[in-house]
């Protein structure tokens, strides 16, 4: 089956900074021009059942604001969509479903916890102060609130985590 992996963020990045990144302005111009129909491409894929996955074309310093691709594809796919495509579907994409991808028994643990539900304000997720803890591979990489009790919404179910030393 096919993927789709837009990159409107790239589209959108390059649209408001791409002549400050050295790019001329008719390229500028170009970017603004294709970066309008992104959005009607997720749809018309969608409807023809094509999976969407997550990423962008971002490189150097802009490559920071890569999540913002998951605030624009939930403009159409919804915020559960998008977390799913930049999750779920990437693994399936690269041929990874068995290991990544979905919170399940005997995969790897490469989990966030945010201040803030993502399926209310998905932009919870592009603000770094706001990813409290970060697991990789089941391994704390990140934790800003180290041994407190805290609140994790997954999907429509919320479930209390304890987190201790490391």
């Amino acid at each position: 089956g096919a993927f789709l992996v837009p990159t409107l963020v790239t589209y959108e990045v390059l649209s408001e900074r791409g002549e400050q990144l050295g790019m001329a302005k008719s390229s500028v111009e170009k970017i603004r021009y294709v970066g309008a129909s992104g959005e009607d491409s997720i749809r018309i894929a969608r409807e023809a059942g094509v999976r969407i996955g997550s990423g962008s074309d971002l490189l150097g310093e802009p490559m920071r604001e890569k999540a913002r691709e998951l605030v624009l594809q939930a403009r159409v796919m919804g915020p559960m969509g998008a977390i799913i495509a930049a999750t779920k579907t990437n693994a399936e994409l690269f041929g990874l479903s068995d290991r990544i991808g979905t919170v399940e028994e005997g995969k790897q643990a490469d989990l966030i916890l945010v201040d803030g539900d993502p399926l209310s304000d998905i932009e919870v997720l592009t603000d770094a102060s706001r990813i409290r803890l970060v697991l990789k591979a089941g391994a704390v990489v990140k934790d800003l609130d180290s041994g407190q009790a805290r609140s994790v919404a997954v999907g429509a179910q919320h479930a209390s985590i304890s987190v201790s030393g490391h």
